[in-house]
């Protein structure tokens, strides 16, 4: 134990005034924002440490050497926190589509501009956390949306069921051998006098001059007390500025912040008790403004919407939006209500409107009811329609038209037809309309490739030739009796598979008839399977075995990213067309024997297992 005595500046008490005395470790050291040391180092004076990553550090302005309003004023930053502890109501984390928006963050929106850094830590689930790059931020946005940020993650989609923390990332610092300057030598240039200190100082060390952390300079000050009673229109005043000329001022008060400083908490300050915030006894010359805004943000290079008012106490508040060009009012917009008076209704004697004396409630310039020189007999025909033309049956100044009652035609009402079951019937006219469907429903047909018997192959709806046939095989003997026909992978020449259908009456080769899908799988995950398509017409008087094969239709399908998954290729459309491939053309009033064979084509790069196809056909009647 150490007993040490030493003087406070104010006298000590256990209750107010305490007082915490360090020795050794990093006394006689610096921190300085490592960002600034080359530019514009600000020294925190470092008295002792209480761990290996806590120090104690002095030159605060009062408690707390991050300033105000999270550091303004201050060059070392501290990290910005923005929530800690579980997710409050109105809050909400969520990731979708590798995109998570944090929403219901309030001010503090304003702390993470696009493209800062944040660090969000004891998130539930885990995998929210991390550092990430803020893409958007609700500021940018109109105001009085909601305050949310969002940063790019990727990940499936979910919902945080607890927050830890979102905060930037700390302030890197650096450690200098540091002393205090307590004089000049007597105001010799070059030249310091250094407080006691350890600092190793060698010959040819660079000794930089750097401020103290902190210091409040308030430029006037005005502080007035008055006792003795004042006239009413002479009150006293702090600051009054009266341009006596010969030239007008340009400005009366000036403030400038330079951009460089970061952003003040308030231009203008008024606290206490004013009838009027701001009194202005003209109003603004040459229609000049009230408020006058020049240029953009200063810290930005967007142009982000503003507030004009906002009352802190009910959220009220009037905004623009300078993208936009637009205003936005948050609550409700009063309007007083208009009375009527006796004189509300009149002009002033010889008003005009349009230079014409207009008509007044109490009669003046009205023209007399009823009369007249002339006489009305009829009415002009004009463009009245044929069955509703008005007659006179008085003729007289005040004449009485009637118009005589008269079947009004189909052709003139405004929808002179109806249509029924997609049949367009004219009113008043006659029209056959036909029942269900005049296009006879498509036909479905399944035709397995082959089928598994005993963990044995046979072949199913189609049949191969005698030479070159695609492999039969068992899917999963184990499982299914579903079999495969295996086309290798890039063959030299075609594995025919063929199979026969009876197509019916009148069928028809349309885009949405007379088709077929492939079903198949490949022990590849990644390529190309390339199948080719044929088919002929066998008629009565033709030769057996002997059939005109069409053009083939190629397919191209990529496989699955998983071996072995059923796949399906996009519908083969238009195969078969009457009078063509030996098909009949017209007059098809018996069924059609149509021959359909499919191969691998050379092109096909993977092992292509076919399990099957589904073959549509139509009729037109």
């Amino acid at each position: 134990m150490q007993s040490i005595t030493f003087n406070t500046r104010y006298a000590w008490n256990s209750t107010w005034d305490s007082a915490l005395v360090m020795q050794g470790g990093p006394g006689g050291q610096s921190i300085v924002a490592t960002n600034r040391a080359a530019t514009w180092p600000i020294a925190y004076a470092v008295v002792g440490a209480t761990s290996p990553t806590q120090v104690f550090f002095s030159n605060c302005l009062s408690g707390s050497c991050n300033g105000v309003g999270g550091g303004a004023g201050n060059i070392l930053q501290a990290s910005v926190l923005s929530f800690s502890g579980v997710l409050a109501y109105g809050e909400s984390m969520v990731r979708t589509s590798n995109v998570v928006t944090m929403s219901g963050m309030g001010p503090k929106v304003t702390y993470f501009p696009v493209g800062s850094t944040i660090v969000v830590t004891g998130a539930s689930p885990s995998d929210l956390n991390g550092t990430y790059t803020v893409a958007t931020n609700s500021e940018d946005g109109s105001p009085g949306s909601v305050a949310n940020i969002t940063w790019a993650q990727t990940g499936a989609d979910e919902t945080a069921t607890a927050l830890g923390t979102i905060s930037s990332l700390p302030e890197s610092i650096t450690f200098y051998p540091s002393a205090f300057i307590t004089g000049t030598n007597n105001g010799v240039s070059g030249n310091v006098q250094l407080a006691t200190n350890t600092v190793p100082f060698a010959a040819g060390d660079v000794v930089a001059g750097a401020p103290t952390s902190e210091f409040q300079n308030s430029g006037l000050n005005v502080y007035i007390g008055q006792t003795t009673p004042v006239d009413g229109s002479r009150a006293s005043q702090g600051i009054m500025v009266f341009d006596n000329g010969p030239t007008q001022l340009s400005r009366a008060y000036a403030a400038i912040n330079k951009t460089t400083n970061g952003i003040a908490g308030q231009m203008f300050y008024v606290l206490g008790s004013y009838a009027n915030d701001f009194y202005f006894g003209y109003r603004p010359a040459n229609n000049g403004s009230i408020l006058y805004v020049q240029g953009g943000e200063p810290v930005s290079t967007n142009a982000k919407p503003y507030y004009i008012f906002t009352d802190n106490a009910v959220g009220g508040s009037f905004g623009f939006n300078p993208q936009s060009g637009g205003f936005s009012l948050s609550g409700n917009l009063g309007v007083p209500s208009i009375t009527a008076t006796t004189g509300a209704s009149k002009f002033a004697l010889g008003s005009t409107i349009g230079g014409v004396l207009p008509c007044l409630q109490n009669g003046t310039n009205c023209p007399a009811s009823g009369g007249g020189t002339g006489t009305v007999s009829s009415v002009a025909a004009g463009t009245w329609p044929s069955w509703l033309t008005p007659t006179v049956t008085n003729a007289t100044t005040t004449p009485t038209v009637a118009v005589a009652a008269s079947a009004i035609p189909n052709v003139a009402l405004a929808n002179s037809a109806t249509t029924v079951n997609g049949q367009t019937c004219a009113l008043g006219g006659t029209c056959t309309i036909a029942t269900g469907s005049s296009t006879p429903p498509l036909t479905y047909v399944t035709l397995h490739a082959a089928v598994s018997s005993g963990g044995v192959g046979f072949s199913g709806a189609f049949g191969t030739y005698n030479a070159n046939a695609p492999t039969i095989g068992s899917v999963n003997p184990a499982t299914t009796t579903d079999g495969y026909m295996l086309f290798a992978a890039s063959p030299t020449s075609p594995q025919y598979a063929q199979t026969s259908v009876e197509l019916p009456p009148y069928w028809t080769s349309s885009s949405a008839a007379t088709g077929l899908w492939i079903n198949f799988y490949s022990t590849s995950t990644t390529g190309n399977s390339v199948m080719d398509v044929q088919t002929a017409c066998v008629v009565p008087g033709q030769a057996v075995g002997s059939p005109t094969w069409s053009t083939a239709i190629v397919t191209t399908t990529a496989v699955a990213g998983t071996a072995n998954t059923d796949i399906q290729t996009a519908f083969i459309s238009g195969i078969a067309t009457p009078g063509a491939n030996s098909c009949p053309a017209t007059g098809m009033a018996t069924p059609t024997k149509l021959l359909i064979r499919v191969y691998a084509a050379t092109t096909s790069a993977v092992p292509t297992y076919v399990t099957g196809a589904t073959l549509v056909y139509g009729r037109s009647q």
